[in-house]
């Protein structure tokens, strides 16, 4: 039963009613103020007063949050003066970049941060926040921070803040909360776009460029997720999931690629195989040197984001020509939203490289999300003209065999007629050389009723009509008259023509005759 195009256009209001409201809650309860009037400590920033303290005893002040001019495996110091006033249960909270962390208050080592006994393989600790528990008696003292690492992290150090466990994540929520919501919808899509091409592909027969895109989104989700100030709520292991960033950095760039040679009709093919090929190599090599402890992936990443930014080169010179050629008309929605989502990737790579804690997936998510709605929608098209041209190719068929059936018909009429006039002939003439002739237009009148018998045969088998009917029939008697017919063809062209039957055949058999003759 179709379904009532009035209940069709509200069901999908009440979708986006339902998913506006939800969004409402979220955001609202991000945003807006507090109204349940709970009193808390809060959080409150102590990034500064930190002091660094070098191995001969001077003292000069951090760089905090930046990049400190330390030397790799060197041991940086720095201390400050916790506030005059806390409460209990309060935590300190530092951002480890890849470093080894021990946090003293007053001499006594309250958190310890490091992977080395943890981590499946690499060199180095994982990006982490670190939590150092506080209480009261602890205001007014010396907290002391050693941190170390031998990676390009080194006197690498981020914003300190402090307050209640909830508050900070809180605070983080709203930094990157609504990022690690969009990456999650990213992922749910990606891998509902990848079925949905899988089995587009398999009804169809058909490459559909939407499964590539499904793909990178998958990966892009996985990519903002690793990055995410939330990945150590959501994974347990750390080292894992940080190791996923740079993974994803390797590959990402891969299925970009093959869906836009598929937009682009496969006309740059040769240039992108040769593009996946240096990608897949990059990530086999620095792989293979982050897995055996030789170079860690930190110290790879130039190359990694060389080679992706190649790849993104690349997408954007073909798009360039054809812009040229004028051929950018056949995708130029999809190419707008390749380009937001590679400029949004840039701006990410150099926010890294320039030690900040700002990154954010949520314009890169956007933007694929606008790239496929637009590969949805071309898909769609895509599908709507197959099944456009197979109506076509059905009723032309039902047309042809409409057409074959009726002129089949038509004919057989006279044919019958000569062959009834025939057999008059044949019955009351005594001259044999009419006879002769009158035999002749009997197997050759025959010959043509069989002809338009299978024509008849072929409309009824794609029809789906197509009937045997058996009976009792001479079998030699059927074979003299097929080599009858075939006998004067094959001496025209200068044919032998041999038969050899079995003398064990039994004269009469039951079958279909016409189909068999």
């Amino acid at each position: 039963m179709k379904e009532n195009k009035g209940i069709r256009i509200f069901k999908i209001i009440f979708v986006l009613l339902a998913v506006g409201v939800c969004l409402y809650l979220i955001l609202g309860e991000i945003y807006f103020p507090a109204e349940n009037q709970n009193e808390t400590f809060g959080y409150k920033d102590f990034s500064t007063g930190w002091v660094w303290v070098q191995e001969d005893g001077t003292r000069k002040p951090a760089n905090l949050p930046g990049k400190n001019a330390v030397e790799r495996n060197e041991i940086m110091v720095i201390e400050n003066t916790l506030p005059a006033y806390l409460e209990d249960n309060i935590y300190m909270c530092f951002r480890s970049s890849k470093q080894e962390m021990k946090i003293y208050i007053d001499s006594e080592l309250r958190e310890e941060y490091s992977t080395k006994d943890t981590r499946p393989f690499g060199r180095v600790s994982a990006v982490a926040f670190v939590y150092a528990h506080l209480n009261s008696d602890d205001a007014g003292k010396t907290i002391r921070v050693e941190i170390s690492t031998d990676s390009s992290y080194t006197g690498v150090l981020h914003e300190v803040f402090y307050g209640e466990m909830l508050d900070i994540w809180k605070y983080l929520f709203e930094k990157g909360g609504v990022e690690l919501i969009i990456a999650m919808f990213v992922l749910v899509l990606g891998l509902a776009s990848i079925v949905i091409g899988i089995a587009l592909r398999i009804c169809y027969r058909k490459k559909v460029e939407m499964e590539y895109l499904g793909w990178a989104m998958f990966l892009a989700a996985i990519w903002i997720m690793a990055n995410s100030v939330f990945r150590q709520m959501i994974f347990p292991n750390i080292s894992a999931i940080s190791d996923m960033a740079f993974f994803m950095v390797m590959l990402l760039a891969i299925p970009f690629m093959l869906y836009l040679n598929q937009v682009q009709s496969e006309r740059y093919a040769k240039i992108y195989l040769v593009a996946i090929a240096i990608n897949v190599v990059d990530f086999v090599v620095c792989t293979i040197l982050h897995v055996n402890n030789i170079v860690d992936f930190s110290d790879t990443i130039k190359y990694m984001v060389s080679i992706a930014g190649s790849s993104i080169a690349l997408m954007g010179i073909t798009m360039i020509i054809d812009v040229f050629t004028g051929r950018i008309k056949e995708y130029a929605l999809v190419a707008l939203g390749i380009l937001g989502v590679s400029l949004s990737a840039v701006v990410q790579i150099i926010l890294y490289f320039k030690w900040t804690t700002q990154f954010s997936g949520a314009l890169i998510a956007l933007a694929m999300v606008f790239v496929l709605i637009i590969s949805y929608i071309n898909t769609m098209k895509d599908i709507l003209d197959i099944e456009t041209e197979k109506q076509k190719a059905i009723g032309s068929n039902q047309a042809k065999g409409k057409f074959l059936a009726n002129m089949s018909h038509e004919i057989r009429t006279p044919i019958n007629a000569i062959l009834g006039m025939d057999a008059m002939i044949l019955r009351e003439s005594e001259d044999d050389v009419i006879k002769e002739y009158a035999t002749n237009i009997q197997n050759a009148g025959q010959t043509l009723l069989y002809l338009i018998n299978d024509i008849l045969d072929f409309s009824k088998i794609e029809s789906g009509k197509m009937e045997i009917i058996p009976v009792e029939y001479d079998f030699s008697s059927m074979v003299h008259d097929v080599v009858t017919m075939i006998m004067g063809k094959a001496k025209d062209k200068g044919l032998e023509m041999k038969i050899n039957v079995n003398p064990n055949l039994p004269c009469k058999v039951y079958g279909d005759e016409i189909r068999i003759r």
